[in-house]
């Protein structure tokens, strides 16, 4: 999504509503629910270590962008599998919070931009980051998938005391 589409995400209203008639408008609601369970799910399943392959289409891709990092990427569902596949060790799990979602719908496309929280464990250190998500969805077969996820954290920093040694 080029950074004017994103801005105009957060820098006016969107409404999805205006103009439309009652289906129309029903309509919307329904796909914004839809989005809004899909990125719960996304969330949920990288907390309990379970593959989100399945949440995108075929061609579609999960971008990284840590602070001072290169950008990576996971293009394809075979790669995003790979990248995310089942985690065992709940220690290792990534916790996302996922919050503040903005989406604009136009058919059977949308474009939207939610902010993250995240604490993992690096390398035995307990880390806590926060950033966005710039997301491109599409829906196939009559269900909403990602076609693209990017994710640009703000910073991704050790914490001083937290779970790394287990529960406090």
């Amino acid at each position: 999504m080029p950074r004017s589409a994103s801005r105009a995400l957060y820098e006016g209203r969107i409404n999805g509503f205006a103009g439309k008639s009652a289906e129309a408008r029903q309509q919307e609601l329904l796909d914004r629910e839809e989005l809004r369970e899909l990125i719960a799910t996304y969330a949920h399943r990288a907390a309990q270590g379970v593959s989100m392959a399945d949440l995108f289409t075929d061609d579609g891709a999960m971008l990284m962008r840590l602070p001072g990092q290169p950008p990576t990427e996971a293009r394809g569902r075979a790669a995003i599998d790979q990248r995310f596949r089942n985690r065992t060790d709940a220690l290792l799990r990534p916790l996302p919070m996922i919050h503040n979602n903005l989406v604009r719908i136009d058919g059977d496309q949308a474009e939207g931009i939610c902010s993250i929280e995240l604490r993992v464990t690096q390398h035995g250190q307990s880390m806590i980051g926060s950033g966005y998500y710039k997301d491109r969805m599409r829906r196939e077969n009559g269900a909403w998938k990602f076609v693209e996820r990017d994710m640009h954290f703000i910073h991704l920093v050790p914490i001083q005391k937290g779970w790394a040694d287990g529960p406090v």
